[in-house]
């Protein structure tokens, strides 16, 4: 939310973008590294529909995270490069 909220101001927008990805992948490696300290892949079956969350939203949270820092990562187009780039 403060990233949307500092949009406008680059350097701060983009501090809070890399904070929330840092944070968000930090988060899950620790509760992957949680989960398999109290056995979670042997207590699957008990987990009932709570499964899907394990199964398909968690790796997709670590996918987004890590195409999140590739965007942040690449070089970012300049003006002069883009309208170059476009024909007219």
């Amino acid at each position: 939310m403060l990233a949307l909220l500092t949009v406008r101001i680059r350097p701060l927008f983009w501090l809070f973008v890399v904070a929330f990805n840092v944070v968000g992948v930090v988060d899950l490696i620790v509760n992957y590294y949680h989960a398999t300290q109290l056995g979670l892949p042997a207590h699957a079956g008990e987990l009932g529909a709570t499964y899907a969350i394990v199964i398909l939203y968690v790796p997709l949270l670590m996918i987004t995270h890590v195409a999140a820092f590739y965007l942040l990562a690449r070089p970012q187009p300049t003006v002069a490069r883009v309208l170059a780039a476009v024909k007219f």
